[in-house]
């Protein structure tokens, strides 16, 4: 190993030892004892450390405490009393957000017979039309692959709704706000 080669290395394990707050171990000591650039290095990370403990640790400014406070004491404020009771996701949830919800699940289950018997359809007529030319292990594979896009595809719109209630509701609550 090359002189420029131990120091790098002494000096990678020195500002390691110094951000990890540790003395340098045996083998960088050594180093130390009997090269100057890196023992100036070292000084010199002494020197800071020395400067930042003599450093007063700060408090934040006073108008951003009583900006926050005020802050604060709005928004608890503000919460009705129905919602304080709510339970643990009440308070997470906007006002109007069950209503929103059982709108849009009502929608989507008042579509639900139209999309089994459009599925049924392309299943039958599907597998109709192509047991001609397909032989029927294929044809079997093919309409597993179909069924398990559909309930794919279902399980995303479904799952999606409590989503998409929540974000209509934020919409419109931030457009009568502004």
């Amino acid at each position: 190993m090359s002189s420029t080669d131990a120091c790098r290395t002494a000096r990678a394990a020195l500002e390691e030892a110094f951000l990890e707050r540790r003395t340098p171990g045996s083998e960088i000591r050594a180093h130390l004892d009997s090269c100057v650039a890196c023992r100036e290095v070292e000084t010199e990370l002494r020197a800071v450390a020395e400067a930042l403990r003599a450093l007063p640790a700060g408090a934040p400014p006073e108008p951003l405490i009583a900006r926050t406070l005020l802050r604060g004491r709005a928004e608890l404020s503000s919460q009705s009393p129905a919602l304080a009771r709510a339970g643990p996701l009440g308070p997470r949830l906007p006002r109007g957000f069950a209503g929103e919800f059982l709108r849009l699940f009502g929608v989507a289950t008042a579509a639900l017979p139209l999309v089994l018997v459009w599925n049924t359809l392309v299943l039958r007529l599907g597998g109709r039309l192509l047991a001609g030319f397909v032989p029927e292990p294929v044809l079997s594979v093919l309409a597993g692959a179909y069924l398990a896009s559909v309930a794919g595809w279902m399980a995303f719109v479904y799952g999606s709704i409590p989503f998409v209630a929540h974000r209509r509701v934020q919409r419109a609550t931030s457009e009568v706000t502004g």
